[in-house]
């Protein structure tokens, strides 16, 4: 079994939005990309200059959604 994971951060106006797929692809069994877990959420933006200080806003806040 394979698991992969689709993260999609977009950071428009005052808020950003993060939408995840997680999904299993198994080669064993007649089940195919069977979606083990989404999560979408929204927080507000707080205007960061810093693309890395960004990403590690989008991932905190992802890891606290779990």
């Amino acid at each position: 079994m394979r698991y992969e994971l689709k993260i999609n951060a977009y950071d428009v106006m005052d808020q950003v939005v993060v939408i995840t797929s997680l999904w299993a692809d198994s080669q064993m069994d007649d089940v195919r990309h069977e979606v083990l877990l989404t999560r979408h959420l929204t927080f507000g933006g707080v205007g960061r200059e810093s693309p890395g200080d960004w990403l590690c806003d989008v991932l905190v806040a992802l890891i606290e959604s779990l």
